[in-house]
Parts: structure tokens; sequence; C-alpha cells
């Protein structure tokens, strides 16, 4: 099977996890790191003012990219993390041209009014994905409402290659106990 993950691939980040836990299973993972292709798209994008007014122009650009992603793996399935960036309208083109799985995992609430949590993108996908994984049972209930086709418990989890035991110092051990 043939997997394409989309999502943020820093140290210690729960995209990364997925990444490396399945692509030790064998499966052909390729991944699209939105975070470093936006970064790429222009120096402006690092300007926050800047990035405010053309925040759509710049998503629009980041679309055709992960289009391009798409077609070059040709993945089976696409597992996304969030999908802040991502058009409805690509979801669907994607869908139109073969038919593959659309997985979804949102690490926050998708009907937050916070704009770092969500955004009209997400909350207007949900119907799109095959499923939609939510770490809060309370979330299915409103994820259904919203038209998902299928809304699956996925908590959290522990990754030994993140989540271990710090080493810690003598001294730190009389101050912290």
């Amino acid at each position: 099977m043939k997997i394409l993950i989309v999502g943020n691939f820093f140290q210690g980040s729960l995209d990364l996890s997925y990444a490396e836990s399945l692509e030790k299973t064998g499966c052909g993972i390729a991944r699209f790191d939105y975070l470093e292709e936006y970064r790429k798209l222009s120096p402006l994008a690092r300007n926050r003012y800047i990035d405010r007014l053309c925040r759509n122009l710049f998503y629009a650009a980041e679309n055709g990219k992960f289009l391009d992603r798409v077609r070059i793996h040709d993945p089976d399935l696409i597992l996304i993390f969030k999908g802040a960036f991502i058009f409805p309208s690509t979801l669907r083109k994607i869908q139109a041209a073969k038919r593959r799985v659309l997985f979804n995992f949102n690490p926050d609430n998708p009907f937050s009014p916070n704009g770092a949590a969500s955004n009209d993108f997400i909350r207007r996908a949900i119907s799109i994905y095959d499923c939609y994984f939510t770490w809060g049972r309370f979330l299915i209930p409103k994820l259904k409402n919203a038209g998902a086709r299928r809304a699956e418990y996925l908590p959290f989890a522990h990754d030994p290659e993140v989540h271990r035991p710090a080493d810690v110092s003598a001294e730190e051990k009389k101050i912290y106990g």
C-alpha cells in the first residue's frame, strides 16, 4: 500500500511519529510537509502581516504543490493531519481523478473558533474524508452532524522514540525529586 502523509514533520510532532511508525510496517510512505513547502513559497510568507494579507494566494500555491505530489506518488491512501491549508475543492479534485482513501486526524477541535486550532477549510472538508479521526469522543456526534461519513475515536498514544525517561543528573534529582 502506498500512503501519502500530509503534515508537519518536526521532531516530536504527532505527524512525524505516525510517518515513522508506518514506514516501519513496510508501506510505501511519502510525505508532504506543508509547513516546509509553505516557507519555500516566498520569503514574504514569513512576514506575519503580508502572510495575513496574502494567505489565500499562498494556500492556492500550496494546494497546487499538494496536487502535484499526489500525481507523482499516486498513493492509495492519503492521511492528512488537520488540513488547515487544504481547500475542499482540492480534495474533490483528488477524488475525481482517481478513487483514493482520504483520512484525516485532527489533533485539535475542528469546531473551535480559535484560528490556530481550526478554520473554514477544515470544517468544510469534514464531509469529504472517508474517515475523520478525533482524539475526543465528544466530537464524534458533532463530526457526524457536520457530514462526516465516518468518525472514529483515536486517542493520543505513547511513542517510545519521543516519550522516554529523561536522563536526570544528581543535582536535578535534588531539585526536582
